[in-house]
């Protein structure tokens, strides 16, 4: 097939017309919303994951150790909650994700 310099760039030019994508909009009432829930903070432990607790100063200290993640909760003033199982007696309790780090 023996074409022209102008037909050959009609042919890519058409051709490209056919593949174009056409790209589908988003409703104004509903783009704020999807922005916003990629824009949220998530929790920073897994259900099921261990960590660590430690209460902070003056509080009490005797529930400081080992835990693992039994719930996640909502945030309260910001900050994430967990409901925590201790892995030595079994105690359960509610902390603020401040009073946690990673255990390795």
């Amino acid at each position: 097939m023996n074409l022209s310099v102008a037909s050959k760039g009609r042919l890519l030019r058409s051709t490209f017309k056919s593949r174009r994508l056409k790209w589908r909009r988003v409703p104004p009432e509903t783009a704020a919303p999807r922005l916003l829930e990629q824009n949220m903070a998530t929790h920073k432990f897994a259900v099921g994951q261990a960590l660590q607790f430690s209460p902070g100063p003056g509080r009490d200290s005797n529930g400081k150790g080992r835990y693992k993640v039994v719930r996640q909760l909502p945030e309260t003033g910001g900050i994430f909650q967990y409901r925590i199982k201790s892995e030595v007696d079994g105690h359960e309790r509610v902390v603020r994700e401040d009073q946690t780090e990673r255990r390795y």
